[in-house]
């Protein structure tokens, strides 16, 4: 777990590093500290919800169709890959296990526990497979999921320049030995 924005701000302070994938799971739990951070800013922008509850942000009064034109997208940064979820990804319109017009699929765990849980909230939006003999997990866009939802790779400027100086060495190298082999003959 490296980094979690709301939009285009930083939401991560807490010291959270790991994520599990948990299907048992409902909600998407970020650490706590996070969890605050974000909803300040959905809070800012969407006043109508009502997050007194203290485990999850809901709304009685207005349905997600007009609320979640005002939020913005979570981007979760697992590795150096980027998840991006527009809202309708992390929200729910009442169903039977949400009877709310609107619920926010997002709470929060302490700090202290050092986990994210990505419970279905966020796994409902993507093709997920383990591969055991490789020890990986790789995660794709579900056909079904929202419009805006997306996984991106993003190497990290420092495998790029590693990457360009192994490229100009090697051309270096072989610069070198066809001057020898011209020389020689």
């Amino acid at each position: 777990m490296h980094d979690v924005k709301y939009g285009d701000s930083d939401i991560k302070s807490s010291g959270i590093g790991y994520a599990i994938l948990d299907t048992g799971t409902s909600l998407m739990y970020l650490g706590k500290s996070d969890y605050y951070n974000f909803l300040d800013k959905l809070l800012s922008a969407v006043p109508e919800f009502d997050c007194t509850s203290s485990i999850y942000c809901f709304s009685n009064t207005y349905t997600c169709d007009y609320l979640t034109p005002r939020m913005d997208s979570i981007t979760i940064q697992l590795g150096e890959n980027y998840y991006t979820m527009p809202p309708e990804a992390y929200t729910f319109s009442a169903t039977s296990r949400f009877s709310r017009k609107c619920t926010v699929g997002i709470s929060y765990t302490e700090d202290s526990s050092g986990i994210y849980i990505l419970g279905d909230t966020f796994l409902r939006n993507y093709v997920t497979t383990f591969d055991f003999k490789k020890n990986e997990m790789r995660l794709a866009v579900n056909k079904d999921a929202p419009t805006g939802l997306k996984v991106e790779y993003k190497m990290s400027g420092w495998k790029i320049f590693l990457i360009i100086l192994g490229c100009l060495v090697a051309v270096v190298l072989l610069l070198w030995l066809v001057c020898c082999l011209c020389k020689k003959y």
